[in-house]
């Protein structure tokens, strides 16, 4: 290093261009292969497992937090190695909990969807159509 200090975590952190440069890469390397002659199960498995793991990533930042923070106060340190002890229990739970927490959220999505749809093709375009139906008797 020519005497001079090196700081990984500018190129290891969650922003740096490594993740940036690597997630771009595999998504395009995800987003270009085919998946036609895959059985329709297959299909709806694929589906709802990517947006269980989208939900956990996006979410996983919480749960993070929660977990290390509680290591830290238990072991009274904030270094790597209370982390490095509890590793084969903590990111278990970590994931474990994510996808609950997103498919909980996923689930929630799903029924405001499902409720806004239905609002809107059974109470909507009834109430149109009687307001139209009475605008023209009107006219008429």
């Amino acid at each position: 290093n020519y005497g001079y200090y090196h700081n990984p975590g500018q190129w290891q952190d969650n922003d740096s261009l490594l993740a940036v440069i690597m997630s771009v890469l595999l998504f395009n390397l995800l987003a270009n292969i085919h998946f036609q002659k895959l059985p329709r199960a297959a299909h709806i498995l694929l589906k709802h497992t990517s947006g269980l793991c989208y939900g956990a990533y996006l979410v996983s930042v919480i749960f993070d937090e929660m977990f290390y923070k509680a290591v830290a106060e238990i072991y009274g340190e904030t270094g790597l190695f209370p982390r490095l002890k509890l590793y084969c229990l903590l990111v278990p739970l970590i994931y474990i909990c994510s996808l609950v927490t997103s498919l909980g959220l996923n689930t929630i999505y799903g029924a405001a969807c499902w409720t806004f749809a239905y609002v809107r093709t059974n109470i909507f375009n009834s109430l149109s159509e009687k307001y139209w139906q009475r605008r023209l008797s009107v006219l008429n």
